[in-house]
């Protein structure tokens, strides 16, 4: 799936550990990302995310292209691949 394109995948889980973060990722997806954490949680307020749990897209021009229910990794990947 590289097209030039970095992904950035983003915890907001204000509990979690980064490394875990990454290691639960890299258990699940052979895609390489950029992996951040949401510390002040200034990304989901600014999308409106109501609950832990939930997936957020946002594409490269910081549209909201999906923004529900928790996604396992081939809706997630769908979803980013026609973004993309």
């Amino acid at each position: 799936m590289d097209r030039g394109l970095e992904l950035v995948a983003v915890d907001i889980y204000p509990n979690d550990r980064l490394e875990d973060f990454i290691a639960f990722w890299r258990s699940n997806a052979d895609t390489d990302v950029v992996f951040a954490k949401d510390h002040e949680a200034e990304l989901i307020r600014s999308f409106s995310v109501l609950s832990l749990g939930q997936t957020a897209v946002i594409d490269r021009n910081g549209h909201l292209v999906y923004n529900g229910s928790p996604l396992d990794y081939d809706g997630l990947r769908k979803i980013v691949e026609r973004v993309i």
